[in-house]
């Protein structure tokens, strides 16, 4: 997934959670990423159905507290067993359809691990992993609501059980995915959510100016500049490539398959036809869904 320059170097200078120089808040059970109330303001659903991520667990844990964006958090200053006990139920929910990309594998002797002393005073341990190897990797995610998830961490194994950690140069990272489409109806523009495979990257997202897309017509649909979507790079044949968009859009939100190969399907009342091309696959906006019509 790709994120723009400013925000990957707002989270290359965060300091690590075993570290204290950035303000944290306290988040009892719960931390909930959202899309930002003006971006909200253009879409034709009702507010109550804009899709969100509730993360929860048991415990306390502290987030960054000048993250700019509220659709990803920054974790510092925790006990990280809390978070590794919370991101392994995570994994577990989601084992069926995850997937991990590892990025970098380290042979150590001992590896860091965040704990809380008895005075509340951050201490960082020293673990032998069981393989002594560390694996700093994201996990992606597809959420039941249509939106994906990543998470970026350092994992050890330690008696048999996965610890997850900060990276050496990077705190541990949720980030939740925001695709959007512009159109255009009767000289009113709108925002909407488009469905993506995970591991799809997307064009249009919170990340770029609220007026940059709402300004003009160089992000309405359909500018195939912005609408039009790379295969994962996981598979090297095309087979294979139309084979993974076309099952996640008929598995994961009922599609229909038509005669001419696209598929059609439905997501938060709004109706999208899937094209299958030989560069790129193509998320075509087909108006609006209407019950009665299709009664």
């Amino acid at each position: 997934m790709k994120k723009i320059f400013l925000i990957l170097f707002f989270l290359c200078i965060c300091m690590c959670s075993g570290c204290i120089s950035n303000p944290v808040v306290s988040n009892e059970g719960k931390i909930t990423l959202y899309i930002e109330e003006n971006y909200q303001s253009y879409m034709p659903y009702a507010k109550e159905d804009i899709p969100t991520y509730t993360f929860t667990f048991n415990g306390n844990l502290n987030t960054i507290r000048d993250v700019p964006r509220t659709y990803y958090t920054v974790f510092s200053q925790n006990e990280d067993i809390i978070l590794s006990d919370a991101l392994n139920e995570l994994f577990i929910q989601y084992q069926e359809s995850i997937y991990i990309d590892v990025l970098a594998t380290e042979d150590v002797k001992t590896t860091k691990f965040t704990t809380i002393d008895e005075n509340g005073k951050i201490k960082n341990v020293e673990y032998t992993p069981d393989d002594h190897k560390i694996y700093e990797e994201t996990a992606y995610i597809p959420l039941d609501n249509g939106l994906n998830l990543t998470v970026d961490y350092r994992r050890f194994v330690y008696e048999g059980h996965n610890y997850y950690t900060w990276r050496m140069k990077q705190s541990i990272t949720m980030w939740l995915y925001y695709p959007l489409m512009v159109i255009e109806e009767q000289d009113e523009k709108e925002l909407l959510i488009v469905p993506l495979p995970h591991l799809v990257s997307t064009h249009l997202s919170p990340q770029l100016k609220l007026n940059s897309m709402m300004k003009g017509k160089e992000y309405v649909y359909p500018n195939v500049l912005y609408y039009g979507y790379n295969y994962p790079e996981i598979f090297e044949t095309l087979e294979e490539k139309q084979k993974y968009v076309r099952e996640f859009y008929l598995n994961h939100y009922d599609g229909q398959l038509e005669e001419d190969g696209t598929i059609s399907i439905t997501y938060l009342g709004i109706c999208f036809q899937i094209q299958l091309d030989e560069n790129n696959f193509k998320v075509n906006y087909m108006g609006k869904y209407n019950q009665d019509e299709k009664n």
